[in-house]
C-alpha cells in the first residue's frame, strides 16, 4: 500500500522554538504494522510510551478499536480506528506553549453515516457527515496551545467519530488576529431557539466562537464554536420572553475580535399564534 509521509512545513533554524512534529496512527493492540513515520495509539490512557512521547486516552478505550482490513482503505492509517465519544478526550503532550498545526482524519471503510465533529483545543478541526463517496473526513486547522497537551474531544452533535489518525506540528502563529465579522442578525425560531447568522470578513480566522449573556448585565459565556467560513448558528433551550445578547467572536491563533446584538424571545405562545412564529413570523 502507498503511505503518505507528514506534509512539509517549514521549520526555520531561526526561529524561537524547538522543532515538534508527530503522525499518531490509531489502530488495534494485535497489529504489529505501524505505518513509516507513525506512532502507534490502541487506545491506551495518557501518559509516557516507549517511544518517548506523552499521549492517550482519558480512559482506556483498547477494547473498541477496530482494524478492517478492507481493501478499499488508501492505505493502513485508514483501514483502522479509536472511537472517539462524547466524553472522552485524546492528549498529546507538546514541548511548549504556542502554536500547533494539526491534522485529524476520521472515518470508517466499512461504515457509513457517521456525523463527524472533533475539535482541538475546542476549535472544530473535522466535520461532516460520512457516505459511499466520502469515508474519511480530513480537517486541519491551526490552534494555540497554553496547557502543556494538544487536545482532542467529540465535539456537540457528532455521531461515531471514529479517528483514524493525527498529524500535529509546531508552526509560526498567524501574523494577525482576523477582521471582526459583520454584525450580528438574530432572529428567533420558536419560543426557545434563536438563529444567529453573520458575515464573514476575513480570511484568516480558524473558526467563530459563539457568546451569549441573558438579561441586562449578564455574564457572557460561550455556547458554541463553529469552523471557518461558516456564518450561522442555532441556539436552543433558551427560556421564552428572555432578552438576550449575542457576541461573534472570529478568532485565529494571534487572537480574536467580537460583534455584538440583542434579542428577546418571544413568550411561550400556543395554536395559530405559535404556528406563525415557527415561520418566522417574528423574525
Amino acid at each position: 500500500m502507498k503511505i503518505e509521509t507528514l506534509e512539509n512545513r517549514r521549520l526555520l533554524a531561526a526561529t524561537p522554538f524547538a522543532p515538534f512534529a508527530v503522525s499518531i496512527n490509531f489502530q488495534t493492540l494485535t497489529d504489529a504494522t505501524v505505518p513509516p513515520n507513525y506512532r502507534a495509539d490502541i487506545g491506551a490512557p495518557y501518559g509516557l510510551k516507549r517511544n518517548g512521547l506523552t499521549y492517550g486516552w482519558s480512559s482506556n478505550v483498547s477494547a473498541g478499536a477496530v482494524d478492517r482490513d478492507n481493501p478499499i482503505s488508501p492505505d493502513e492509517r485508514y483501514d483502522a480506528f479509536v472511537p472517539l465519544t462524547a466524553g472522552q478526550t485524546w492528549q498529546i503532550r507538546v514541548p511548549e506553549p504556542g502554536t500547533y498545526w494539526v491534522r485529524v482524519v476520521a472515518g470508517d471503510a466499512s461504515a457509513l453515516s457517521s456525523a463527524v465533529r472533533i475539535s482541538a483545543e475546542h476549535v472544530i478541526v473535522t466535520e461532516g457527515k460520512t457516505t459511499t463517496q466520502q469515508r474519511w473526513l480530513d480537517g486541519r486547522t491551526t490552534v494555540a496551545v497554553t496547557d502543556g497537551a494538544l487536545t482532542l474531544e467529540a465535539a456537540a452533535g457528532s455521531v461515531d467519530n471514529r479517528l483514524c489518525f493525527v498529524q500535529v506540528v509546531r508552526t509560526d502563529p498567524p501574523a494577525a488576529a482576523p477582521v471582526a465579522p459583520g454584525k450580528p442578525n438574530a432572529r428567533t425560531v420558536s419560543t426557545i431557539t434563536n438563529a444567529i447568522t453573520w458575515a464573514d470578513q476575513s480570511n484568516n480566522e480558524t473558526g467563530f466562537r459563539i457568546e451569549r449573556a441573558r438579561g441586562a448585565g449578564g455574564a457572557f459565556m460561550l455556547v458554541g464554536v463553529v469552523g471557518k467560513n461558516v456564518t450561522r448558528f442555532v441556539d436552543t433551550d433558551l427560556r421564552p420572553g428572555t432578552k438576550y445578547t449575542y457576541r461573534i467572536r472570529a478568532f485565529n491563533a494571534a487572537g480574536g475580535t467580537v460583534r455584538a446584538r440583542s434579542l428577546t424571545t418571544p413568550p411561550r405562545t400556543t395554536g395559530c399564534a405559535q404556528r406563525r412564529l415557527r415561520r418566522g413570523g417574528n423574525a
